[in-house]
């Protein structure tokens, strides 16, 4: 605690290094932060599926003719699931957009249609009632799943909504379940899924399937290709990340997260070039304390402590820059972002930017601080009689040479003459044995300031 309290009175002493050094750390990790909470939330918190790396997204394609992601009609649908051996589940949703007939009027809400399976191939279970199965593709009959947002925000959260009929687009559909909090597919925005008896086994759209354990995306892409050549098709497969997410979305923010993590290190490096700045301009002070015997470790605990207090005042103003650039980042982002607004200064976060904070000290830190005080320490001595001669002729000699100096243990960076000791200067007198000399006096009352 007393190194703390010196690291903080001898940063107050210099406020300029002090502001200088803790704010190229603090934007440094507030970047850094800021951005690792979108990577967090976007790529690497968990999706609300079971296993979702074994999912994948399906659809067919005309590459001669450029065009992508058509639609997968269910007789397609039907045969690939005979032909597939590494696909173990598969089913079709298409999103739509349908008017909503309530109390207050006609309501465009967006919804889903979807598959008698396609809940089984998600693993997902419903909070109330049930999703739909593959009979329902076969019954005939209009069905509705309600997601937890809008079960809680018309129906107050009322088990007895399971059962009831929403009229949509000239339809009706009966409630059959409620999805718990949190899920969502094929975005946020999805309020129904719907089963519709008109569609039936006639629906197309994009396929997600279910991978078996251990079989990779390029292995169904080369068994499914193999079988879509046998149709006379096309048939691509990607991960459910990159589709969700969009193509380019995990390669950009992994790059954009390792460009600030650069920014953060060269910041670093300008700070450790602050610290050995910094510490030339202290020289003396390491030089007498080192020639008079002072223990190096106490030197480079003084040193690596202003260290520790400048990289935690980095890392809570880099938390708040953090917090103001969140903030800050739906205006700044590509719009469609998935999962953006989840973005948080969530415990991991936090962690990561705690995590930062430590490195920045070992950098710019530690290892400049023990090599200073090791490059002070091996020429200690020399460096002290140069000191001792520029503060006045044959002062400098004496002092080094003719007066053994009590060191303080209780202060290490304080180095104290005793009057006995300068009683001893030949040709001074014992009325001088209580007033050193005015050299001396100064020297020593610099040291003490530093």
């Amino acid at each position: 605690m007393n190194s703390i309290l010196t690291a903080v009175r001898s940063l107050r002493r210099n406020p300029g290094f002090a502001a200088a050094a803790t704010l190229t750390l603090a934007l440094g990790i507030g970047g850094s932060t800021a951005l690792f909470s979108v990577v967090n939330a976007v790529l690497i918190r968990p999706f609300p599926f079971r296993d979702p790396g074994r999912l994948a997204i399906l659809w067919n394609e005309i590459p001669r003719r450029d065009i992508h992601e058509i639609g997968v009609s269910y007789t397609s649908l039907n045969q690939w699931r005979g032909q597939s051996g590494l696909i173990t589940a598969m089913a079709v949703f298409e999103p739509a957009n349908e008017a909503l007939a309530w109390t207050d009027g006609l309501e465009r809400i967006a919804t889903t249609d979807v598959s008698g399976n396609f809940f089984e191939v998600l693993g997902v279970a419903p909070i109330a009632g049930r999703v739909f199965s593959d009979g329902d593709d076969h019954q005939g009959a209009n069905l509705a799943v309600l997601s937890f947002e809008f079960w809680s925000a018309r129906f107050g959260e009322d088990r007895q909504a399971v059962g009831k009929t929403l009229e949509m687009t000239g339809k009706h559909y009966r409630i059959v379940g409620v999805m718990p909090d949190g899920f969502w597919f094929p975005n946020k925005a999805v309020q129904i899924w719907t089963l519709t008896a008109a569609n039936g086994m006639a629906l197309s759209g994009h396929v997600v399937a279910r991978l078996k354990e251990n079989a990779t995306i390029e292995q169904a892409q080369a068994e499914m290709s193999a079988v879509a050549d046998q149709l006379d098709t096309r048939v691509r497969i990607v991960p459910l990340l990159s589709a969700l997410a969009g193509k380019n979305t995990q390669r950009s923010l992994t790059i954009l997260l390792a460009a600030t993590l650069f920014l953060l290190l060269i910041a670093c490096s300008n700070v450790a070039h602050l610290v050995l700045a910094r510490s030339a301009s202290r020289e003396r002070e390491f030089a007498i304390c080192a020639a008079l015997g002072a223990d190096r470790r106490k030197l480079i605990l003084a040193m690596v402590s202003e260290s520790a207090v400048l990289s935690a005042i980095a890392g809570i103003i880099g938390l708040v820059t953090a917090f103001v650039g969140l903030r800050l980042l739906p205006v700044l982002a590509p719009p469609g972002l998935l999962r953006l607004e989840e973005a948080d200064l969530s415990l991991s976060v936090v962690s990561f930017a705690l995590g930062l904070s430590f490195v920045t000290w070992l950098l710019f830190g530690l290892s400049p601080s023990a090599q200073t005080v090791s490059e002070r320490a091996r020429g200690g001595t020399s460096t002290a009689q140069a000191v001792g001669a520029a503060a006045g002729p044959g002062s400098g000699s004496r002092f080094a040479g003719n007066y053994p100096i009590c060191f303080d243990r209780a202060a290490p960076h304080r180095c104290r003459p005793s009057a006995a000791q300068l009683s001893r200067d030949p040709g001074r007198g014992p009325r001088h044995a209580d007033r050193p000399s005015t050299e001396h006096a100064s020297l020593f009352n610099e040291a003490q300031k530093e």
